[in-house]
């Protein structure tokens, strides 16, 4: 999904190449179109805001939808990454092996490393 702000630009439809803003002046329906139809069309907060008194019922279920959907995603994304990981991948650069090689004992690895 693309999070479009007023500066993002169109990559597709009769409007490609044009913002988000130069739409909204020109043809707010489009917009409106692009929420109730597009999967990865969702607008950021701040232009929803702006623009919602323009949008239809649908429109604005599917734009609460989708945003609530990527900000699961995003927590999601968050609570299952591994920082350990790219801690020992930024530190090591490859000199001391696998960060599994270490059966993710990331302290004694840290102490083994002098840190």
């Amino acid at each position: 999904m693309k999070i479009y702000n007023e500066n993002t630009e169109f990559t597709f439809g009769k409007y490609e190449g044009k913002s988000l803003q130069e739409v909204s002046q020109i043809d707010t329906s489009y917009i409106d179109w692009c929420l109730c139809n597009l999967d990865h069309f969702c607008l950021e907060d701040e232009v929803f805001e702006h623009l919602k008194n323009v949008i239809s019922a649908e429109g604005i279920t599917q734009q609460t939808e989708k945003w609530s959907n990527y900000l699961d995603e995003d927590d999601d994304n968050y609570r299952n990454h591994d920082y350990d990981r790219d801690t020992f991948n930024a530190l090591t650069d490859g000199q001391y092996g696998d960060y599994d090689d270490f059966d993710g004992d990331f302290d004694s690895l840290m102490d083994g490393m002098g840190y």
